[in-house]
Parts: structure tokens; sequence; C-alpha cells
């Protein structure tokens, strides 16, 4: 008997709060390849699951037909009726369409309020990591099944402890890898910069300065369960009195940054919206350019070369211009979108077309849980 999947009613992310609908309704003729969602599974060593059509994401058109076999939990064929095996546990869902767990690239489930500068400091780690996980749990019944966290609301570690109780099997939750925290210059994008210099504001990343402050950041993030290292090599459209055009990381530093993490076999995300910022950081040899935002084709052309990923995360524009939310830099998100959206479009399109690897980031916060 398969466990049928939770249902996720009227959810709202942080910013703007707009309305997912029914997500399993969306995705009711969806039946996830997740076996997460399916205890009796994790029993059966050798599984074959025959469906009317399973969506590859390879093939131009579902595969029709089809017969999926698993084998401890790996898939190892897809076929026709002919791969059903009598050794075989065999699961019927005619009727139904199956397709891969969605992966965001980047993810942020630890924010759950719109000042999201601030919100880590307003609630304990330990609260942070109990609602984080119940946003995961969201995310998972909607059909996310793999999440890189790229940086989140916490001065400590909570997103690595959700991912440990999720690995021991105490919660059921999507695959987490990721960043604990974003390294930051001082006066960088993670920095905060709306206070006076009497008060001494701990931010959400770690702030560093100088290439032996990278290499120690670097080793702290390893040393506590993070598997990418995540950069704000420039400014950021949501920090208050920040630039995003501006380049905040020198090469060195970025240099050193992924060297050291190389050593322990770790990639580095870089956000970076400036060209130069982008540049810099595709030549110091980074795995992957969040945002990309004024990319230029020079660097596109080099990230083929080099094969970085892109990640635009181009959803968040679109909620945080919605008008509804409130959050200090509004006024200028709304007048990019409308005013740069366009031409963000555009060059995300001449990198597609060009051979940029591209990857889907979301780059929203948890669920509201109201």
């Amino acid at each position: 008997m398969i466990k049928s999947s939770p249902t996720v009613k009227d959810s709202a992310f942080c910013y703007g709060e707009p309305k997912i609908v029914m997500a399993w309704v969306m995705l009711r003729k969806l039946i996830l390849l997740n076996f997460i969602f399916f205890p009796c599974l994790a029993v059966a060593s050798r599984i074959a699951i025959e469906a009317d059509r399973i969506i590859d994401g390879i093939a131009d058109q579902p595969l029709v037909s089809t017969v999926i076999l698993v084998d401890n939990g790996l898939i190892v064929d897809v076929g026709g009726r002919e791969l059903i095996d009598p050794n075989y546990q065999y699961i019927d869902l005619t009727g139904n369409t199956l397709m891969p767990g969605l992966i965001d690239v980047h993810s942020h489930p630890l924010i759950h309020a719109e000042d999201y500068q601030l919100a880590h400091l307003q609630t304990s780690s330990a609260y942070k990591a109990l609602k984080g996980m119940k946003s995961l749990q969201r995310l998972l019944a909607a059909g996310w099944t793999t999440l890189r966290v790229m940086g989140d609301s916490d001065v400590y570690y909570a997103n690595q402890d959700i991912r440990r109780v999720i690995e021991e099997g105490v919660f059921q939750g999507p695959r987490l890898v990721g960043a604990a925290h974003y390294l930051s210059t001082t006066a960088g994008g993670g920095d905060i910069r709306f206070f006076s210099p009497e008060q001494q504001i701990i931010p959400d990343g770690l702030i560093v300065d100088g290439i032996d402050e990278v290499r120690r950041a670097v080793r702290q993030e390893i040393k506590f369960g993070s598997d990418w290292i995540k950069l704000l090599v420039t400014g950021a459209f949501m920090s208050a009195g920040d630039n995003p055009k501006n380049v905040h990381f020198s090469p060195e530093e970025l240099l050193a940054a992924v060297t050291e993490a190389a050593r322990f076999g770790v990639p580095v995300a870089a956000h970076a919206h400036a060209a130069e910022g982008i540049r810099m950081a595709v030549e110091a040899g980074v795995r992957s350019i969040e945002h990309g935002t004024f990319i230029d084709n020079a660097t596109m052309d080099l990230m083929v070369k080099k094969g970085t990923f892109l990640v635009p995360t181009l959803y968040v524009g679109d909620v945080l211009a919605d008008g509804n939310s409130d959050y200090r830099e509004k006024e200028f998100n709304i007048a990019f979108k409308k005013q740069g959206q366009n031409d963000l479009l555009a060059r995300v399109g001449e990198a597609y077309r060009r051979g940029v690897k591209i990857a889907a980031g979301v780059d929203l916060c948890g669920y509201n849980h109201n």
C-alpha cells in the first residue's frame, strides 16, 4: 500500500506572501519519484514501478507505457513491461505520470520574515531549526526533493543540524546541501550598514577582510558541515545602503577562498551581480554564479570555457516587486523590475544560447506556517 503524499494548502512565501494554490493539486497527476513518501518501498530492496508515462527530464516527450526498476533505492533501468521480474516488488501506478523530484539550487529555508537582515537576531537558532524543518517538509510535499542552501538566517548552523536529523531518519525531509552562511567583506553585501557605530550588530553571515580571514572562515564553515562555500562578491539588491554594481572582494581574496575550499574538496558559489565581479569570480574558479544580473557576453564565453554554472534566480525579482512586501530596499527593487527586468531576461537568454550551463534557483524563503 503506497502512502499518499501530504497536501500543501494555501502556503505563502515570506516576501509578499504570493499564494501557492494547493501545490499537491497542481501535482496530483505527477507522482514524484521520491521514496521518502513511500516508507513501504524503503523495506523492499528491489522494486518495479509501472505507470502510463514518465517525464525523465531528457526526452522531448514523456515516455509512455513504462516501467522503472529500483534496486536499493537507486533507479537502475527504465523500459517496457519486459523489465517486470517476479523477484521485484511490483507497484502499479497506471493512470499516473512519474517524474523526478524538483531541485532548487538557491534556497534560504530559515528566513521567516521580510526583514531578512535582522530576523536572525529576533529568534533563536533552535526556533529557526524547528520552523525550517516544517518549511522543508512542506517543500518536499510540493515536489522539491533536493535543496542547495546558499547561506541562511542563522548565526549558528541550523540547516546542518536539520540535514543530520533527516539523514538519521528522525524526520522526513528533502536532501540538503549548501553553505550555512555567506562570506562578505566589511561594508559588503552581507554587512549591516544602517546602525550607529556604537551598536555591535551580528550579521547572519561571516564578515571577513583579507586573505587570512577568508581562509579561516572557509575552514570554519567546512568544520561545521557546510559542503559549499558562498561568497558575496558584489553588492546585493536587498541589503540596505548597498549597490549591486559594486565589487567588494579583491581578486586575491577570491582566489584564496576557492583555493582553500578546494583543499577540502568543497565547491564555491559566488553571489555576483556586477559584470566585473562575475568575471573575477569565474576567473578565480568558482563553481557557480548566483544571480549574474549584469553579466556580459565575454564573461558568458569564459563561463562556457570553464564550465561555470549560472543560477539566475529570476522569480524572486517578481515577488520582491509585486508591491505587497515591506522591506527596506522595496522602491529600488520595484524600479529595477520596471527598468531592467527585460534586459536581465535577454542576458539570461543570450547566456543559454552561448552554451552557459543554467540551473534553477528560486531564492525565496521558508513558508508562512499560519
